[in-house]
């Protein structure tokens, strides 16, 4: 099979050592019920069903040679560039590596199916592909009818960078029943200006907090641009966890549940709990 850059993965049978340095990867083996066959995790890493594990630390990109001692049979990794980067390192001390990069919903469903393969456990997955497809559209269609208030989400806010169309993050806005308040912009992950951001002026802020995102609506409140925004002046910001929308992975479908109660209070009708 090839992994999600394109590159090809070669293993003699079901791999059961694996390092996951990406968190989002690492979900969906937990998700698929392979977690036995992870070896360590990252600090990033929080599941309980994890915390047996030696961390690796606060990284996406340890050292090569550690990771190889470690003997694992598979790596995941976010995808990188460039000859001294963790997969080039790791590609020529022998060690297969699966370079996870995921944007869009399509790319979870895909990737939870080459996980899947990998370790073995193809029917799980596309059990785990139906049921999350199923409860995304159970999300987007109680919404479906449903006023649609634009949002901007911030990625970061100095300067304000946030997503754009052909992300999961954009899609996740849309099935929670609003608009990407930057949907038409041409890059997935743009830097606006805050003019831009004023002019736009958005029905709701939607702030990811957690272990890098520690800005809060009170901090919004006090800076310059930010403050001039309706919603920060009438209290419309929602605050989410940061790696609960930040990570394209298995709880993509509980962050536009979540979102979508947020925006729509009382219309939730149609949504599992």
């Amino acid at each position: 099979m090839v992994d999600d850059a394109g590159r090809p993965i070669g293993v003699a049978r079901p791999v059961r050592r694996i390092i996951s340095v990406s968190p989002s990867a690492t979900e969906l083996l937990v998700a698929l019920g392979a977690a036995d066959r992870l070896i360590t995790r990252t600090d990033y890493d929080t599941d309980p069903r994890l915390a047996r594990l030696p961390s690796l630390g606060p990284t996406t990109s340890p050292d090569a040679e550690a990771v190889f001692a470690l003997r694992p049979e598979l790596v995941i990794a976010p995808r990188d560039v460039g000859p001294r980067t963790l997969v080039a390192r790791l590609d020529a001390l022998g060690v297969p590596v699966y370079v996870a990069d995921v944007q869009r919903v399509a790319d979870i469903f895909s990737t939870t199916r080459r996980l899947g393969a990998l370790v073995g456990l193809a029917d799980r997955a596309d059990s785990l592909v139906a049921t999350l497809r199923a409860g995304f559209e159970a999300v987007r269609r109680a919404y479906r009818s449903s006023r649609r208030p634009t949002v901007f989400y911030v990625v970061w806010h100095d300067p304000p960078q946030t997503t754009g169309p052909g992300t999961f993050i954009d899609e996740v806005i849309s099935a929670a029943g609003a608009r990407n308040v930057f949907a038409d912009v041409g890059l997935p992950w743009p830097q606006v200006s805050l003019e831009a951001l004023v002019h736009r002026d958005p029905d709701y802020i939607v702030l990811p907090v957690g272990t890098t995102h520690t800005t809060t609506p009170a901090r919004l409140g006090t800076l310059p641009g930010w403050r001039e925004l309706t919603a920060v002046r009438e209290g419309r910001i929602i605050v989410v966890e940061s790696d609960l929308f930040n990570r394209p992975g298995p709880r993509f479908v509980e962050a536009a549940r979540t979102l979508g109660r947020a925006l729509h209070a009382g219309a939730t009708a149609g949504v599992a709990p």
